[in-house]
């Protein structure tokens, strides 16, 4: 295995090999010096041991292609390890095994000097950015892949150590104001902001409080918006509702509408035709009256008076019906006469043995069987099925005494 330095694909059942003569083999050397490479053609199977290389019959013919007498003469007259790979590490016919602290292509680069010029093609942006993937937290914490933060991921801090690259400690991380929890800082009270730098209202532009019931963020006053609570919203909802943030740090929020305006920004005279009230809280949406539906609220008894009509935020709206009301329209007894049970997805009754009609209020053994015989379901029959009499009973529907 010291004399191969490379294989390459096989064809037609010949392994093409590229050996060097390094003293071991009793290949010719006096004309190349010892690290000159040969191209040599072997049968599919080769022999080695230690010391030599073996070809099957037919031996190496000591015809040497044109290829591989053109690659001898070039190499002999320099070492590929100093052609290819500059001196910096070892040729394998195809590629270069850089030594220690080198790097590139031709191992022409020192590795520091390799790591400070890398380009965003070579190397993803995030292994040379704070906060990228590889990035070890300072020796004092824990990189936390997550998909949805702008860095590929963050640093949960070990205990006593804070910041996002987890490089001070848990209090200075917090400006000695609060403590760092994992991820984040918990400022003391009277204090705001994502490092505890500011007072709990000037983080929040004065028009709200910072980490009110425990959050980390902002609860903004009503008529203000946005993370820090800087933008003026008093005239966001057309002086028809109140602005209110979210207040989970996503600096959005909604207009709640006075009772006869609605629309996004209340805009909107009557939109829910005075049968119900405009929401905006969880989506825009009207709130239909008992007794109507609709996306407007302008369908009267949508669920014949057996349930509930529920508008969602995003979407049609639809009955909550009244058990055993079923259906769209709440209209059907899903309870089948007590002879079978209700299929909700084709909204219909499915009618236990003997039992028939669109809600298994027909009894075939009385319809069909004159009640002296139980009707058994043959689908390969025109009539779909036969009476099974009683002992005492005959005839096609049993009406014959015997």
């Amino acid at each position: 295995e010291n004399i191969v330095k490379g294989l390459e694909t096989e064809t037609n059942g010949v392994i093409r090999a590229v050996l060097t003569t390094d003293g071991t083999t009793d290949f010719d050397r006096d004309n190349c010096d010892e690290n000159a490479e040969f191209l040599l053609v072997f049968n599919r199977d080769l022999s080695t041991n230690d010391s030599e290389i073996t070809p099957n019959e037919p031996e190496v013919s000591g015809e040497v292609s044109e290829q591989a007498s053109v690659a001898t003469e070039a190499t002999a007259t320099q070492n590929p390890d100093d052609e290819h790979c500059n001196g910096n590490g070892s040729w394998n016919g195809s590629s270069c095994a850089c030594d220690p602290d080198w790097d590139g292509e031709d191992c022409s680069e020192k590795e520091t000097e390799a790591t400070e010029t890398a380009t965003a093609e070579d190397e993803p942006e995030e292994t040379t950015t704070v906060g990228g993937s590889n990035n070890d937290c300072s020796g004092n914490g824990t990189w936390i892949v997550s998909t949805g933060n702008a860095n590929g991921g963050f640093c949960s801090c070990d205990s006593g150590y804070g910041g996002s690259d987890c490089s001070q400690d848990a209090q200075s991380a917090c400006s000695n104001h609060g403590t760092w929890n994992g991820t984040h800082c918990t400022c003391d009270s009277e204090y705001g902001g994502t490092d505890c730098s500011q007072d709990a209202q000037s983080a929040c532009s004065n028009h709200g409080t910072w980490a009110k019931y425990g959050s980390q963020f902002c609860t903004c006053d009503t008529n203000w918006g946005g993370i820090d609570c800087s933008e003026d919203m008093s005239n966001a909802c057309s002086g028809h509702g109140t602005w209110y943030n979210h207040n989970n740090g996503s600096g959005e929020g909604y207009c709640s509408c006075q009772s006869g305006w609605g629309g996004s920004n209340c805009a909107t005279s009557n939109p829910c035709n005075n049968h119900g009230w405009w929401s905006n809280s969880a989506g825009s949406f009207c709130n239909c009256s008992y007794g109507w539906g609709g996306s407007t609220c302008t369908i009267e008894n949508p669920c014949n008076n057996h349930g509930d009509w529920l508008n969602y935020a995003y979407g049609d709206g639809k009955c909550l019906c009244n058990h055993p009301w079923a259906g769209s329209d709440c209209s059907k007894d899903s309870s089948c006469s007590g002879h079978g049970y209700w299929r909700y997805e084709s909204e219909t009754c499915y009618c236990y043995s003997g039992w028939g009609g669109t809600d298994c209020s027909i009894s075939f053994r009385a319809t069909y069987c004159n009640d002296h015989g139980n009707w058994i379901v043959d689908t390969s029959r025109p009539s779909g099925g036969f009476c099974s009499c009683d002992s005492g009973w005959g005839g096609e529907n049993c009406s014959i005494q015997q």
